[in-house]
């Protein structure tokens, strides 16, 4: 076992300390945003007005990397304002922010290698509790499947073993694409279809909302994946139909997508299938036209 040190010991807030403290601050990982570095996310820090503005200069926030030994930053020593976006947010471990207020005439404010948030006998007001972390990723099984094998022998027969991704642009390995998700959704689809046409944005929605709850809090929320099973006419229409889709694709040329398709029962389109992520069993044999709500889905897996 690994022991984590500390530079100073622990110090006990004083009821009067205690009493000052601003509550911990809001934080959700914000998806409208597009993040500057790859594979990153941007998160969305908010916190109460401090209650006594005459003395208020304005407010440290810090952040730490939710990693047994890591240390308090700095991300702004005097924020006029009450929320900021945190870019570039790489770990897979997650974040925690928390935040103080900079009040005028401050005195003995030392934060020793920012790892102590204590009042030390000056006017300065401690750290608030830290918020939850965002961030953290949940551990992906083996690259073998052996979690979710019943699923992915649906998918036996994919050229060079992997779904499109990304609008086509890309080829992902079907073992890593589906490794560890709770649902895994079928979705039999075209391009010339009217209905399918107006149902793909409310998919789309839900699985951008999807992604992002699991974001925030992917110890309480379940994982979703959307594979699209193409029923257009031709290749290129759908090639025009998935660069506007933000999930995964069976090769249109593949013989794999009909078996599929067959194995679903399509026989007309929009068709969207519930799949439990794991072993591959139908939960659901077509969503649309019933409610794309992630609670009603968990309940199929109790």
């Amino acid at each position: 076992m690994e022991y984590v040190s500390h530079n100073r010991p622990f110090q006990v807030l004083t009821m009067m300390e205690q009493s000052q403290r601003m509550e911990a601050p809001m934080v959700r990982i914000d998806s409208t945003v597009v993040s500057p570095t790859p594979n990153s996310y941007v998160a969305h820090v908010s916190w109460k007005p401090y209650d006594n503005p005459a003395l208020l200069l304005g407010y440290k926030l810090q952040m730490r990397e939710n990693d047994g030994g890591a240390s308090w930053t700095t991300v702004a020593p005097c924020l006029s304002g009450t929320e900021v976006k945190k870019k570039n947010l790489t770990s897979k471990n997650g974040y925690t922010f928390r935040v103080r207020p900079v009040l005028r005439g401050e005195t003995d404010t030392s934060e020793s290698n920012l790892e102590t948030s204590v009042s030390e006998g000056g006017n300065s007001v401690p750290f608030s509790s830290p918020t939850v972390v965002i961030g953290q990723k949940k551990s992906k099984k083996s690259s073998s499947g052996s979690g979710n094998s019943g699923l992915i022998k649906l998918f036996s027969g994919l050229p060079k073993d992997c779904l499109y991704a990304k609008g086509g642009t890309k080829s992902v390995p079907v073992t890593e694409a589906l490794a560890d998700f709770d649902f895994v959704f079928l979705y039999a689809s075209a391009g010339w279809c009217g209905p399918c046409k107006r149902y793909t944005p409310e998919l789309i929605k839900f699985y951008n909302t999807c992604r992002s709850l699991y974001g925030q809090a992917p110890n309480t929320t379940k994982s979703v994946e959307i594979v699209f099973l193409s029923a257009d006419h031709d290749l290129n229409g759908f090639k025009l139909y998935y660069a506007g889709m933000p999930w995964l694709a069976v090769p249109y040329d593949c013989d794999l997508r009909e078996k599929l398709m067959s194995h679903i029962k399509v026989t007309g389109v929009p068709r969207l299938t519930v799949l439990d992520g794991k072993t591959g069993k139908i939960l659901e044999s077509n969503a649309v036209g019933r409610a794309l709500d992630l609670a009603r889905f968990t309940k199929m897996l109790k």
